[in-house]
């Protein structure tokens, strides 16, 4: 049989209003008797029902997130820490790897609001927003979606990364990216500036083009020796795969070739990286998210510029 909080109240010797005042956090309640509800809580191995409670008052404190790729360590530390920051305000977060999911959860449970992690369907992004509280965290933002979006910068990195490169002689730059492969047009917010700053020196990309798997850039390299020795990888995960490939064919990493990654989460010896601060980015969007649902503010953009790693 389950343990209510009229037994919670029985045990602790206090009325069932004033239990029910400390687990909603009352602040009118005296410390001591917070103390003997905690303590017979805890006696009894009560938890409340924070989901009935919610809908009962119309204040169900869920946050949605939406977060696609659930299987990067970047977005895992992102998560990790979305999660930390919102519990200091007693949100609870669930994460979906769907939009999909994440419309219909906004639905079924009235969640106080919604956080949005890289998505770029604009139309979609104007639909949830007239409904609810959103923030955005590198979305791709319209005029009509009137809501805060925290916005990386890579352009010092990125920059910084290249001329690095190069005045370590290692010039002869590759690209290594499924993605922008499939759809050139992302590169903007990253790659971008690495095609800047080449074409400001009179480079091209190896082969002139983005490579979509790591034998890919292996096999350009074995058919055409000495044609790459920098690689822009789209994330760690995809830099540490090429760079043991690599010392696995005998190229020494990085005095033959440069592998650099992006998002600092795995950094192998010899690679170069992106570092992201997640805990910086989820407590950015914990302050932005209560502004927005508290007092109606949408302050526009808010920039969050990553480092260059260099190991």
């Amino acid at each position: 049989m389950s343990v209510t909080l009229r037994d919670v109240a029985k045990k602790a010797g206090v009325s069932i209003v004033t239990a029910s005042r400390v687990f909603n956090g009352k602040e009118s309640v005296k410390p001591a008797f917070k103390k003997k509800v905690f303590d017979a809580a805890k006696s009894l191995n009560y938890t409340p029902n924070l989901l009935a409670r919610g809908l009962a008052k119309s204040n169900l404190k869920i946050i949605s997130v939406y977060m696609g790729e659930l299987e990067n360590p970047y977005f895992g530390s992102l998560a990790t820490n979305l999660a930390k920051e919102f519990t200091k305000y007693s949100y609870e977060l669930i994460i979906c790897d769907s939009i999909s999911k994440t419309l219909e959860l906004n639905r079924s449970l009235a969640t106080s609001g919604s956080v949005l992690v890289s998505f770029g369907k604009k139309e979609v992004l104007e639909k949830i927003t007239e409904t609810h509280p959103v923030v955005g965290i590198s979305c791709t933002m319209t005029d009509n979606a009137n809501i805060p979006n925290i916005d990386l910068d890579f352009k010092d990195a990125y920059t910084e990364l290249y001329e690095r490169a190069v005045y370590s002689d290692k010039d002869k730059i590759a690209f290594y990216s499924p993605l922008l492969r499939q759809y050139p047009h992302l590169s903007g917010s990253k790659f971008i500036h690495v095609y800047s700053a080449m074409k400001r020196k009179g480079h091209t990309p190896a082969g002139d083009q983005i490579f979509a798997d790591d034998d890919a850039v292996i096999s350009f390299m074995e058919l055409s020796p000495g044609s790459i020795n920098c690689v822009f990888c789209e994330n760690d995960m995809q830099a540490a795969r090429l760079h043991g490939k690599l010392i696995k064919k005998g190229y020494k990493v990085p005095e033959d070739v440069i592998v650099i990654g992006c998002d600092g989460t795995l950094v192998l010896d010899g690679m170069w990286s992106v570092k992201i601060d997640t805990a910086k980015i989820a407590a950015k969007a914990a302050e932005l998210f209560r502004d927005h649902a508290i007092n109606g503010a949408s302050n526009g953009t808010h920039t969050i510029k990553p480092e260059p790693i260099y190991k």
